[in-house]
């Protein structure tokens, strides 16, 4: 839930006004703490986007038919696509070409199997439930949080930290789980 990630981010920024606002969730008076709220709530989906965009894709695949003039809309797809990766039809690939309205395929009036990477919707319902993507854990969201939040308030070498932590979260997250880093200090 979105406010448990932001409860957990303010706690590590020691924002205790945050916290009771969020646990509260009264009608805030003091703009410069809604405002706070308000910048957690888009760093949140500035992380999530970012995360999706670079290192964590999530594909769909949707069954659409192609018009008669071999055109298959953007528009036409469950979620908004970022990138197409394949067109088939009968297991078979085709090539497409990319227009920034449509693709084009080879066959009019025929049914593709389009798979495609997307970014999850934006959230500002701060009950919401949606689950993260998948490989992403809260822990890698709350250091992209509250690196950027830093970073906005001027506090660069804190910034930096919350950065380095979340490139290493994200790192840790990538490498098989099976791999062990190698011990570069003994005891």
């Amino acid at each position: 839930m979105l406010k448990d990630i932001l409860i957990k981010s303010a706690e590590l920024l020691n924002r205790d006004d945050i916290i009771n606002e969020l646990l509260n969730q009264n009608n805030i008076h003091n703009s410069s703490l809604q405002n706070d709220i308000l910048r957690l709530i888009s760093y949140y989906n500035y992380t999530i986007k970012n995360l999706c965009q670079n290192y964590f894709p999530i594909e769909a695949a949707d069954k659409i038919s192609s018009d008669k003039n071999r055109k298959i809309y953007y528009t036409s797809f469950s979620f908004e696509p970022l990138k197409i990766l394949s067109v088939t039809s009968n297991e078979k690939f085709h090539f497409y070409q990319e227009s920034t309205t449509h693709i084009l395929v080879p066959s009019p009036n025929k049914i593709y199997e389009v798979k495609y990477t997307y970014l999850p919707e934006q959230i500002t319902d701060l009950n919401s439930k949606e689950k993260l993507p998948r490989n992403i854990n809260e822990k890698i969201i709350i250091y992209g949080i509250i690196s950027e939040f830093l970073a906005s308030k001027n506090m660069l070498e804190e910034s930096k930290f919350w950065n380095n932590k979340f490139m290493l979260e994200i790192y840790k997250s990538r490498v098989n789980s099976n791999k062990r880093l190698k011990a570069t200090f003994k005891l």
